[in-house]
């Protein structure tokens, strides 16, 4: 999973109980050394509404007075005479935008786009506080207001941290001071360590069996051929069923009747954007395998499993 085509080097997503995600942490500053071991640190930044406000307080201005201007500021904008074309609030300038003072550069494309809202532009022309409160505003919208650390990334270093990065705290975490893409770009490791509800659920729901039933259940000498994990799967109801729980999934499985693991890892695989248009030749190749072809005969072994998919 190295290759040229590859613009950035991988990140490494593994999986644990939500509930001992920090031991896991703990392991790693343990086993690799504190000082090579840390997390990684994220920039809130600032949308339009909190700008008002930010600049509003500092100003010395009412919260009420505040609070009536990002109340009027509209979620998302809409073109006139179009509907459903929404723009994202995080623009750059969008508060110029909404209070009618924004003008293109010179030269720019005028598309005849007006965001403005009668009821700011008046605000903005009567009022000089708010005038002066917007203004300031638009030039620190998208700028870094705090910091915080990346919920689940972490770096783990060939050498001691400090020696490549600047390094901060926040609470009890060491954290870099660059954020995830510039660590990449040093070419440092990033480990996401996610904490998963669905494994405390699964380890819960075993523990509770053992208590209530008096049986054990243990995965690692469980099978992968148990034919009523199939018929459950095929019949669609799969609502609390970890990446299969959705309902065009729903509808997938049905389609699909799966009867071997390798089919739930290829659905898993191909219900995304882009693969997702091979599912129609998945679905038929596999009740028709007669319809299966190969590019060529040393793709078989390969493409067997995936009915030449």
């Amino acid at each position: 999973f190295l290759n040229p085509e590859r613009v950035s080097a991988p990140d490494f997503d593994v999986d644990f109980e939500d509930s001992r995600r920090q031991e896991v942490i703990e392991y790693v500053r343990r086993k690799y050394g504190y000082n090579r071991v840390c997390k990684i640190v994220t920039f809130g930044t600032m949308a339009a509404k909190n700008a008002i406000k930010d600049v509003a307080r500092v100003l010395k201005v009412s919260y009420s007075e505040a609070d009536r201007v990002t109340k009027a500021m509209p979620n998302k904008l809409v073109r006139k005479n179009a509907k459903g074309e929404e723009f994202d609030l995080k623009r750059p300038n969008i508060i110029l935008k909404v209070f009618g003072k924004y003008h293109p550069k010179e030269g720019a494309k005028d598309y005849g786009v007006d965001f403005s809202v009668p009821e700011l532009v008046s605000m903005y022309n009567e009022s000089p506080e708010i005038k002066r409160v917007v203004d300031i505003a638009a030039k620190l919208e998208d700028s870094p207001r705090q910091a915080s650390t990346h919920a689940c990334g972490v770096i783990i270093g060939a050498d001691i941290l400090d020696q490549h990065m600047p390094l901060g705290r926040n609470g009890d975490d060491i954290t870099s001071q660059y954020t995830g893409v510039e660590l990449e770009h040093l070419g440092f490791l990033k480990m996401d360590f996610l904490g998963l509800r669905n494994l405390s659920d699964i380890k819960m729901a075993i523990e509770y069996i053992k208590e209530n039933h008096g049986v054990e259940i243990d995965f690692d000498k469980s099978t992968y051929d148990d034919p009523k994990v199939f018929e459950l799967l095929s019949s669609g109801n799969t609502k609390a069923i970890f990446q299969i729980e959705s309902a065009g999934f729903q509808k997938f499985m049905k389609e699909l009747r799966p009867t071997s693991v390798e089919d739930i890892v290829a659905a898993v695989s191909l219900y995304r954007p882009g693969p997702m248009d091979s599912i129609p030749k998945f679905v038929k190749c596999k009740h028709n395998p007669e319809l299966v072809t190969f590019a060529h005969p040393l793709l078989e072994p390969i493409l067997k499993q995936t009915y030449g998919c």
